[in-house]
């Protein structure tokens, strides 16, 4: 695993999508501290947790959606099945090559609250906790972009597909409870609504085929809601478990100066899974690859 990480974080620094990475990140970083905090005079520069949250979730796939994808399109899949390297060890490595960016920028984001509280400003602890938030959401993201990496044929994909599940992650605890009780299968918005899972389900997936199951299996909760009458309480239950599974919505503590130990620990934890899964995904081609060559 150690010669992977240093590989991979040798080609990550090596490459102009770690720089644009870094130069995003801080761009968005200080814009925020110019725009919520030195113009209207407010010195926590914590509150700026969500917008941060939502920069990185654009950014972090830059880094990582080429990982898997690249080796596919390049055609050194195989020699990878092929080498002496445990597929844990190539899974963590990478995936430990693709955190370093990542506490690059929320160091380098942590120079923007400093510089504040010696111009008098405050919050310098709150600041801390926020940016140790990214971090962890940033490495969330990264595994998540890498399983999806790993899924998928050619790097855009990866993108569009990570990005897609950031944005259901979320909009869709905010668009739930409305969209179950306001719309029924039949009229516009939920034709609409369909279509879009269908569309999502298709990047996430690579096949028609898994697209369409995915999208009746999400509308079979609506269909049993609508036949029993139950859409309000089917509403507020769908809508807690998507406030749980949300990405975005616990940054709301750190934005108010709460350092949220169990959000760190939910975040770290999602992502070594995301990267087992990743590890188990690599076993599984390996032995279908070796399958194949026997």
């Amino acid at each position: 695993m150690k010669a992977i990480f240093k590989r991979e974080l040798r080609a990550l620094f090596t490459s102009f999508r770690t720089y644009l990475f870094l130069a995003l990140t801080l761009a968005a970083g200080s814009a925020c501290g110019w725009l919520n905090n030195l113009s209207t005079t407010n010195p926590q520069f914590c509150e700026n947790a969500q917008y941060l949250g939502l920069v990185m979730a654009a950014c972090v796939p830059l880094l990582t959606a080429p990982t898997y994808a690249s080796d596919r399109k390049n055609h050194v899949e195989r020699l990878l099945c092929s080498l002496p390297i445990r597929p844990v060890s190539l899974a963590m490595g990478r995936f430990l090559a693709c955190l370093a960016p990542v506490a690059i920028s929320c160091a380098l984001t942590l120079l923007i609250p400093a510089a504040l509280t010696f111009m008098g400003g405050s919050g310098m602890a709150a600041s801390l906790g926020m940016c140790a938030a990214l971090f962890c959401l940033g490495a969330l993201l990264a595994a998540l972009t890498l399983l999806i990496s790993f899924l998928t044929n050619a790097p855009w994909q990866a993108y569009l597909a990570s990005l897609a599940v950031c944005a259901a992650s979320y909009f869709a605890p905010l668009a739930a409870g409305k969209l179950l009780t306001a719309t029924a299968l039949t009229t516009p918005m939920m034709l609409c609504l369909v279509l879009a899972i269908f569309l999502l389900a298709w990047l996430a997936t690579g096949s028609v085929y898994l697209g369409v199951i995915v999208t009746a299996i999400i509308d079979v909760p609506v269909v049993i809601s609508r036949m029993q009458d139950g859409g309000v309480k089917a509403a507020r239950v769908f809508g807690r478990v998507l406030n749980r599974l949300s990405l975005f919505n616990p940054l709301s503590d750190f934005a108010m100066g709460v350092v949220n130990l169990q959000t760190l620990a939910w975040y770290l934890t999602a992502a070594l899974f995301l990267a087992a899964v990743t590890a188990l995904c690599l076993r599984a081609r390996r032995m279908g690859e070796r399958r194949a060559l026997a």
